[in-house]
């Protein structure tokens, strides 16, 4: 069994990879393929740049709200339970919740805050 080497990456190198990693219609096995990298690798990349926006994103202040947009309305899907928490607020819905009910909530509670 031959054993490969790492590939060397620098921080910079790592950030221009994953992000472009994240970009629509990437192919992480292609990326993978032409920065010689293991594919898992490059997933592990993703997911910590990810949570690390989401942190970031938490930390904020004033960034306890998140607009929600509706594609298609005509769809209407049934949530069986909803956890919301704002800066001062916490709202738990069980029972059976459609996409437009859930933007009435979510406008009463920006509304409280």
């Amino acid at each position: 069994m031959v054993k490969k080497k790492r590939t060397k990456v620098t921080r910079e190198q790592k950030e221009r990879i994953t992000l472009a990693s994240l970009e629509p219609k990437s192919d992480v096995n292609e990326l993978a393929r032409k920065y010689k990298l293991a594919c898992s690798t490059l997933i592990k990349w993703r997911r910590q740049h990810t949570q690390k926006q989401e942190e970031e994103a938490r930390l904020q202040p004033g960034s306890s709200f998140v607009e929600v947009k509706v594609d298609q309305p005509e769809k209407v899907c049934t949530l069986k339970k909803v956890d919301l928490t704002f800066t001062n607020h916490r709202c738990s819905v069980e029972g059976n919740l459609n996409s437009s009910q859930l933007l009435k909530l979510v406008e009463l509670l920006e509304g409280a805050c």
